[in-house]
C-alpha cells in the first residue's frame, strides 16, 4: 500500500514538472521542439542508472523468497563395523544406517525472517522511487536551464543587433561631422564584445542540451531547442499547507520505513532466544544378526538465550535511535522547506517586477535615448548605458524566472508531490 502511494506521488511530480515549464500554446509537433513531457518519458525509459536499480528490487524480492524457505532436509548413510580384524573383518558384522535429518525452528524464526526481508524490500522500493523522483527533478531542472539559455541567447543576439545598429548611427554622425572619430572605435569595441558574448551564449546552450540528453543516456542531443515558457508562474499552496504535509515527504517516509525495518530486525533477534531442534530418524541394518531396527536422535543447543542477548541489545539500541533520526529529518525538512519557499516567492516577485515594470521602462528609456542620440543631444556613452541597462534587465528577468523554476522543482523533490494550487494549471488554452 505504501509503495503504491509513493509510485502515485512519482507520477504526480512527473505531471507537475511537465506543467512547470512547457509552453502549452505550442506542442512539440507544431514547433519541432522538445517538450518536457518528451524529455521525462525518455529519461524514465532509458536512464541507465534507473534501469540498473530495477535489478536491486528484483534481487531483494528473490531474497524474500529465499529466507521464506524452511531449513532443508538432509539424507545420510553410516557404515560401521566392517573391514576390521578378527570377528569384524569383511562385512559380516556391518551395520548400515540410513538417516533423514532436519531442523525444527522454534520461536517464529521463519516468520520473522520473512517479515524482515519484506521490510528490506520496502526500503529498496522507497529508495528506487526516490531515485525516480530525483531523476524527474533533474530532467526538469536541466530542461529549465536549456529554456533559460535559449532566452539568454536571444538577448545576446539582441545585444549584437543593437551594437551593430549603433555602429551604423555613429558612422553616419561622423560622416556629417556630428561626432568625433573615436566614438566609432568605441562602438566597434562594443560590437566585438557583443559578438563574443553571443558566441558564448551559443556554447552555453549547446552544453545545456548535452546535459539534458545525458539524463536519458544519450551523448549527442537530437533536438535543437525546447518548448517552454519561463515566465509562467503557477500559484502554489501556502507554506502552512506544505508544512502540514512534511511527514508525507519522501525523506521522512524513508526514515519511517527504516523504523519498521528496525522493528523487524529486533523481532528476528528475539527469536534467537528459542533453541532449534535438530532431529534425525532412520533405519539400521545389522548384518551379524540379519536384522533391522529404527534409530532416532534429537539435539537441543545449550545457552541459546544467553547468546542471543547481545544481538537483541544491539537491535533495541538501533531501534531506540531511529525516532531521534526521524525527528532530525523532520526538522531539517521543515527548515529547508521554509527557506526554499521564501526564495521561491522572492524569485517570482523579482522576475515579474523586472519583466512587467522595469523592462518596459528600460525599453522606453532606450527609445528616447536613441531619438536624442540621432538628434545629437546625447553622447555615445549615454546611448550605450541605456542599451546595457535594457539588456541587463532582460538577463536578470530570465535569471530570476529560471531561479523560480529551479526552486519550485526543488520543493517538488523535497515534498514528493505537486505544490501547485491551481488544479487547471497547464490545461490547453
Amino acid at each position: 500500500m505504501f509503495i503504491r502511494m509513493l509510485v502515485r506521488r512519482c507520477v504526480l511530480v512527473a505531471t507537475v514538472v511537465v506543467l512547470m515549464c512547457v509552453d502549452v500554446s505550442q506542442t512539440s509537433a507544431e514547433s519541432g521542439a522538445l517538450t518536457l513531457n518528451d524529455a521525462i518519458s525518455r529519461a524514465i525509459a532509458e536512464n541507465p542508472a534507473l534501469r540498473g536499480s530495477e535489478y536491486l528490487l528484483l534481487a531483494s524480492r528473490a531474497r524474500e523468497a529465499r529466507v521464506a524457505q524452511s531449513p532443508p532436509l538432509s539424507v545420510g548413510a553410516e557404515f560401521e563395523d566392517f573391514a576390521g580384524s578378527g570377528d569384524l573383518s569383511g562385512v559380516d558384522s556391518l551395520q548400515t544406517t540410513l538417516r533423514l535429518s532436519g531442523v525444527l525452528e522454534l520461536g517464529g524464526k521463519r516468520v520473522a525472517r520473512g517479515e524482515m526481508a519484506q521490510r528490506e524490500t520496502e526500503v529498496v522500493s522507497i529508495d528506487q522511487t526516490t531515485e525516480r523522483l530525483d531523476l524527474l527533478a533533474q530532467v526538469a531542472e536541466r530542461f529549465a536551464q536549456v529554456a533559460a539559455r535559449q532566452e539568454q541567447l536571444v538577448v545576446a543576439h539582441q545585444a549584437t543587433e543593437l551594437s551593430a545598429a549603433t555602429v551604423d548611427r555613429v558612422t553616419e554622425r561622423i560622416r556629417v561631422g556630428a561626432a568625433p572619430q573615436h566614438e566609432l572605435g568605441r562602438a566597434e569595441i562594443s560590437l566585438a564584445r557583443a559578438r563574443i558574448d553571443e558566441e558564448h551564449a551559443e556554447h552555453q546552450l549547446t552544453s545545456g542540451r548535452v546535459r539534458l540528453a545525458a539524463t536519458w543516456g544519450a551523448t549527442t542531443p537530437q533536438f535543437e531547442r525546447v518548448s517552454a515558457n519561463l515566465f509562467e508562474f503557477p500559484e502554489t499552496k501556502t507554506l502552512e499547507q506544505l508544512m502540514d504535509d512534511v511527514d508525507a515527504s519522501p525523506a521522512i517516509q524513508r526514515m519511517l520505513s527504516r523504523e519498521r525495518l528496525a522493528a523487524a530486525q529486533l523481532n528476528l533477534a528475539r527469536t534467537a532466544r528459542s533453541s532449534e531442534i535438530v532431529w534425525s530418524a532412520g533405519l539400521r541394518r545389522l548384518e551379524s544378526i540379519d536384522d533391522s531396527a529404527l534409530v532416532a536422535s534429537i539435539n537441543f543447543p545449550l545457552g541459546t538465550r544467553r547468546r542471543a542477548e547481545p544481538s537483541i541489545s544491539e537491535a533495541e539500541a538501533m531501534q531506540a535511535k531511529l525516532p531521534f533520526d526521524v525527528q532530525v529529518a523532520r526538522v531539517d525538512a521543515s527548515a529547508t522547506l521554509f527557506e526554499l519557499y521564501q526564495e521561491l516567492h522572492h524569485a517570482q516577485l523579482e522576475a515579474r517586477t523586472l519583466r512587467e515594470q522595469v523592462q518596459p521602462q528600460s525599453q522606453s528609456v532606450l527609445q528616447s535615448t536613441e531619438l536624442s542620440f540621432r538628434q545629437g543631444r546625447v553622447t555615445f556613452f549615454e546611448l550605450a548605458n541605456a542599451q546595457q541597462q535594457l539588456l541587463d534587465v532582460h538577463r536578470d528577468a530570465i535569471a530570476a524566472a529560471a531561479e523560480y523554476h529551479a526552486l519550485l522543482i526543488e520543493i517538488e523533490r523535497l515534498m514528493g508531490r505537486s505544490i501547485v494550487a491551481d488544479k487547471n494549471y497547464g490545461d490547453a488554452k
